[in-house]
């Protein structure tokens, strides 16, 4: 595995499909209100098109009425992770950062030099960007990997988008699509007994024109009204289908991947791109490998290159909470959510760490905190998520997951044979809008039926 730690930050602001289309419809001019994407506007079209009810959305008190920018998200995340042992290592000597986002600070200086004064970090840690769309992530962490174990130095990578601050108000398919969120991984700089498993990329670059930022970034630049700093959108539908097929090609190929290092698949964690995207993914594949392909993203949106590694987050500190209960009260916990948030407060998981009313950026929300160890591992790896949504639980992204990805989630989880083999691995996936797509192998990190232990 990797990294030794893992936390994400997700932002306080939760704006609903009801204020998407109240703010969509604000901007219109009265020929804008006739286009056919107008026209058919509502909560449950936007849920039909890209399978989302509500997103994060940034805001930071600390500079109200101004952009808020992909350092200061950034800033956030690490200022809380960094006020916990549990994420952060005493003692840590960082010597390399990697920061990643589709929505920098700006063209130059990069937003990583930004983050390390904001920070007050050390002059010698060497700081940059990486900037490839929404597979921007792997793309610093195929990087970052290989460099801090030539160095023996520990690396940090940091996921942070802003998206809100790009879309056009005129366009429901990407306000309703795209959010803000923020993660960040901890490399140790020490050699696994089990390395990466890297898959060829598969690149279709000449699509990429489709989707771009012509220029600026978070931090908007040019006349008033420039919008070139925005996102543009175009051949949707073609980007749909391309983007689907890279997926599953990529699955395929990572699937012959573990046959050919003898071994085995136990969950896919593929970026949350557009609930549609995922459906007909899990469709194409076969029915085993579709069932070990969770989906969670009705509650957050498209968060672009934080996507990946926040859903594999989420998706790991729910199945610590599955695996924590007696398998009769498994089954209570895939039909009904009732008291699992007051017991979580109550301290009846002893494997998870709980915390709420913690201190975060404009305000208190909640920490949850697991160490997963995996086979071969000698040291587990530390997950945490901070929610500054509410300062309980009851009000977290815990409760704000659909009823329908909470059911499929568990009840594939629970019933999804593990295979044999005893050397399992996570796929990981994501697609740069149909142009880029990579995938790795990376050595299983949740204990699972049959014995692996937390």
């Amino acid at each position: 595995m990797p990294f030794s730690h893992t936390f994400g930050f997700l932002p306080s602001c939760v704006k609903s499909n009801s204020q998407v289309v109240a703010e969509h419809h604000k901007t219109l001019t009265p020929k804008d209100e006739q286009t056919p994407d107008s026209q058919g506007l509502s909560e449950e079209s936007i849920v039909r098109s890209v399978g989302v009810w509500q997103r994060r959305v940034f805001e930071n008190p600390s500079a109200k009425g101004e952009t808020p920018l992909a350092s200061d998200l950034s800033v956030a995340l690490l200022e809380a992770g960094r006020s916990v042992p549990f994420c952060w290592p005493r003692g840590i000597e960082l010597g390399l950062f990697a920061h990643v986002t589709t929505t920098p600070d700006g063209i130059s200086p990069a937003t990583a030099h930004r983050v390390h004064h904001k920070m007050q970090w050390p002059s010698s840690l060497h700081c940059f960007d990486v900037s490839s769309s929404c597979s921007s992530f792997l793309s610093a962490l195929r990087l970052m990997h290989a460099a801090s174990l030539a160095q023996k130095q520990t690396g940090l990578i940091v996921a942070s988008e802003v998206k809100t601050v790009h879309l056009r108000s005129e366009d429901p398919r990407l306000l309703g699509l795209f959010a803000d969120g923020a993660v960040a991984g901890i490399l140790r700089g020490r050699h696994e007994k089990r390395p990466l498993l890297w898959a060829s990329p598969l690149l279709k670059t000449h699509l990429a024109e489709n989707i771009r930022v012509v220029k600026g970034g978070s931090n908007p630049c040019g006349k008033v009204g420039d919008k070139r700093d925005h996102l543009e959108m175009r051949e949707a539908r073609l980007m749909y289908r391309e983007t689907v097929t890279a997926f599953v090609e990529m699955v395929n190929r990572l699937q012959q991947l573990a046959r050919d290092h003898n071994v085995a698949l136990r969950r896919i964690y593929l970026h949350q791109a557009n609930a549609n995207i995922l459906a007909e993914v899990r469709r194409r594949l076969p029915p085993d490998l579709a069932q070990r392909l969770p989906v969670l993203m009705s509650d957050l949106g498209n968060v672009v290159s934080a996507s990946q590694p926040l859903h594999r987050l989420r998706s790991l500190i729910l199945e610590h909470i599955f695996l924590s209960l007696k398998e009769g009260d498994q089954l209570g916990l895939i039909s009904q959510r009732r008291g699992l948030c007051e017991a979580l407060a109550a301290g009846e998981f002893p494997q998870i760490d709980v915390e709420e009313g913690v201190a975060l950026v404009g305000g208190k929300g909640t920490r949850v905190s697991v160490k997963n160890r995996f086979c071969g591992s000698e040291e587990p790896e530390q997950l945490t998520l901070f929610d500054s949504c509410a300062p309980e639980l009851q009000n977290s992204w815990l409760a704000h997951i659909s009823d329908a990805e909470w059911t499929r989630f568990f009840e594939e989880y629970g019933s999804t044979e593990m295979p044999t083999n005893p050397n399992l691995v996570d796929a990981w996936v994501v697609a740069g809008g149909g142009f880029q797509c990579l995938g790795l192998l990376c050595p299983s990190t949740t204990p699972h039926k049959g014995g692996m232990s937390s």
